[in-house]
């Protein structure tokens, strides 16, 4: 089976964008509070605790409905599909039922609406979501929990990682998962990087 990253493999992430666009939204005490706070909302959010929605409506009591809505439509815009990853992907789906699955750190608000905003990315797709598992990568939890569902399947045996970090890709090679190095922003126009990651795709998908 392929496994995809999304952030930075398929999703352009821009979350420190998101972050400076709450300067318009909290006084400058309030600011600094929730950058101070952003590593510990992240992990929760990720790990299914808590929703950005349910953490915005008790940081500042204060804000009206109609801001929390605004601040949840800019954090759903701190995300976006990659066109020609899409492409990529749903180009090598095809014909393949089962051949690809998504292991990434998401909280509920953005799998939602990634899953509504292009569900041909997401369609025949086996879906392994921090925020539904309740690890993160890198922990051993994590790819753990992944590959106890796929035995429990009966499903492949050889797994083939995409990843961005580093750190995730080590965890998984220590589980024995076969791993590529892969971010958009480094090496989506690297034509021979391309050409290398599809080749051990088709390589790994039949192991």
């Amino acid at each position: 089976m392929i496994c995809f990253d999304l952030g930075n493999v398929i999703i352009e992430c821009d979350v420190d964008k998101f972050y400076d666009q709450m300067k318009d939204f909290f006084s400058e005490e309030k600011y600094k509070q929730l950058i101070a706070m952003r590593d510990i909302i992240q992990t929760q959010h990720d790990l299914g605790i808590v929703t950005y929605r349910n953490f915005f409506e008790h940081f500042d009591m204060s804000l009206s409905k109609e801001k929390v809505d605004q601040i949840l439509e800019l954090w759903n815009q701190a995300v976006k599909p990659n066109d020609e990853m899409v492409d990529f992907i749903c180009g090598f789906k095809q014909g393949r039922k089962s051949a690809v699955a998504f292991l990434s750190n998401i909280g509920y608000e953005h799998s939602k609406y990634l899953t509504k905003s292009c569900p041909e990315l997401f369609e025949n797709t086996l879906l392994h979501f921090s925020c539904e598992v309740g690890a993160r990568k890198p922990t051993k939890l994590y790819f753990q929990s992944f590959l106890k569902e796929q035995a429990a399947l009966r499903s492949v045996k050889s797994h083939f990682f995409i990843d961005d970090r580093e750190d995730n890709c080590e965890m998984a090679q220590r589980l024995g998962f076969m791993t590529f190095q892969f971010s958009l922003k480094d090496d989506l126009n690297d034509k021979l990087k391309m050409k290398k990651m599809e080749t051990l795709m088709n390589r790994y998908l039949f192991e």
